[in-house]
């Protein structure tokens, strides 16, 4: 009878450090599951080309019944029918210092976004909305960027998903960076695989020091598997369990 009630003992035992393994696995201390951060010489292109704009297939003189969306002293934006938007900045003076046309999905919304930035974007209930932050003050555009995590206006941070579609394996990177210029701040992870457009279901900026994020992975899109990661910003990027 003892030799019956130790041998329950340690079946139990057995199946306890089992379902703790497990769960271990599922915090993210799987190998293949970790976020790797990747060095700067390791960006893909994906990434270093992040700054330059799509070519658009309009002109402004040929906008179809134009309207201007947006006017200050800094800032002309002027949309046509066709969603095109065409950006102009200017001087104190008058003088124009930077144009730009955009091709959008559906109409664009404007909206202010911190101190003299405007965010324009076209949002039509899909992940892959395409935005643009422009900076009236120091005269510059952001790049356009979709499949956004999230981002903090104040100190102008930016997460979103970006996918190599150079990789046949389809490699997804997680992106924190400065919205205007990745010399500012960048910070690129590869993320674990997962069959789905973007394994990110919810993430927040805690200020400037710390990002927290959780995200899919696995190779069943029925079965994924949930992990919680925080992510240090500064001074030195770090990842840690949660």
């Amino acid at each position: 009878m003892n030799f019956l009630k130790k041998s329950v003992c340690i079946l139990l035992c057995a199946a306890f450090l089992l379902a703790a393994v497990s769960c271990r696995e599922k915090d993210g201390e799987a190998p293949s599951h970790e976020l790797v951060e990747l060095e700067r010489e390791e960006y893909p292109a994906c990434i270093t080309q992040g700054g330059e704009f799509p070519e658009s297939q309009t002109n402004p003189e040929e906008f179809a019944d134009p309207y201007i969306a947006h006017s200050d002293d800094n800032c002309i934006i002027t949309v046509s029918a066709d969603y095109s938007s065409h950006v102009k900045i200017f001087s104190d003076g008058g003088r124009l210092l930077l144009e730009h046309v955009f091709d959008l999905p559906l109409l664009p919304k404007i909206e202010p976004f911190g101190e003299d930035i405007l965010m324009l974007s076209s949002d039509y209930g899909a992940c892959k909305n395409p935005f643009v932050f422009i900076d009236t003050k120091n005269e510059r555009l952001s790049p356009v960027f979709s499949d956004i995590c999230t981002y903090n206006s104040f100190d102008k941070l930016i997460a979103y998903v970006s996918t190599d579609t150079d990789d046949p394996k389809e490699t997804q990177y997680l992106v924190i960076r400065d919205i205007f210029d990745t010399d500012v701040y960048c910070k690129v992870f590869r993320l674990p695989y997962a069959k789905i457009a973007n394994p990110v279901i919810a993430s927040s900026f805690y200020g400037n020091d710390y990002f927290e994020l959780t995200y899919l992975a696995g190779n069943d899109p029925e079965n994924l598997d949930r992990y919680h990661k925080r992510i240090t910003l500064s001074p030195i990027t770090t990842v840690y369990e949660s």
